[in-house]
């Protein structure tokens, strides 16, 4: 197994069930493809009940049948365990070793009531080529909420467009908790790739912006995608623009009943955990990413 290019690597979640100790799948990552340091973008929507010891299990592979819902017709990589109390007790980031070499990076955060959505599209205008004097770079944009440790949170991997320095992504139509946990002035950071199919994809850029100023701008703004270093001064960095299906202003981008500016201290159960009326709760959203190089 050549885990420096070649893995294709997914996560299993599991919680452990008070009823009868054994661990329940909660939910599986997307595959990453040829990547040994994956980033999953999946999140977890689970309770937390603090007065509880609840111990989480990450499981992860290697792809070997792409579809194939069966763990055994896959290569078993390593797995990690933890408790959801060290995760969120640890400012909602956790590090824990990968029994088989590496380790897991858990975060965590509590959900916001809201019930809110947000659509957009984006579309790349002239962005700057990646791919040297013979090629054309295949660009895909990642979004990420700024997290209140500082930290960036991945909530949306667009899909690669081949060959095309001014291509237009799909339409995107998440709720807002997903984007930025119910807080519509918190940062988002996009950024621009270039896709390689060895997994070492290249930055092309990015900006930041706000559901807030999503909503607020509308279709045909554009913003500057920044490119650090000597680049910037060689050529235009190019732009991101906002749009919908039809270019046009009359479709609300933030569409939803009323938003509370903070959830109430018991937020309603998730669907993936039983949720006695006499357990104090609350709800988490729990992500995944590996760090160091599987031997």
């Amino acid at each position: 197994m050549d885990w420096s290019s070649e893995s294709d690597p997914f996560a299993v979640f599991y919680m452990k069930s008070n009823s009868n100790n054994q661990f329940v799948e909660v939910g599986r990552t997307e595959v990453l493809y040829d990547q040994p340091n994956p980033r999953w973008t999946k999140q977890f929507k689970i309770d937390y009940f603090f007065e509880e010891i609840q111990t989480c299990l990450v499981k992860v592979y290697d792809e070997d049948k792409a579809g194939v819902h069966d763990l055994s017709k896959h290569d078993f990589c390593g797995q990690a365990q933890f408790t959801l109390g060290h995760l969120m007790g640890g400012a909602g980031q956790l590090t824990v070793p990968i029994q088989g070499g590496g380790q897991l990076v858990a975060h965590a955060e509590e959900i916001s009531a809201c019930a809110e959505h947000v659509s957009f599209q984006l579309r790349g205008i002239k962005l700057k080529n990646k791919a040297g004097f013979f090629g054309t770079s295949d660009p895909f944009i990642t979004g990420s909420r700024i997290s209140e440790g500082g930290r960036p949170v991945r909530f949306y991997k667009s899909e690669v467009i081949m060959d095309n320095l001014s291509p237009t992504w799909p339409k995107v139509n998440m709720s807002v908790q997903k984007v930025c946990n119910g807080d519509i002035d918190r940062p988002l950071l996009f950024e621009v790739w270039d896709w390689d199919s060895r997994g070492k994809h290249v930055n092309m850029g990015d900006f930041t912006t706000s559901v807030r100023e999503l909503a607020d701008n509308g279709a045909g703004f554009k913003f500057a995608v920044n490119v650090s270093g000597w680049e910037r001064r060689v050529r235009r960095d190019g732009r991101v623009g906002l749009m919908n299906e039809r270019q046009t202003n009359d479709t609300p981008l933030l569409s939803g009943p009323p938003r509370p500016t903070r959830s109430p201290p018991h937020l309603a159960p998730a669907t993936c955990a039983t949720h006695p009326a006499n357990r104090a709760t609350k709800s988490a959203r729990i992500r995944a990413r590996t760090a160091g190089t599987w031997p």
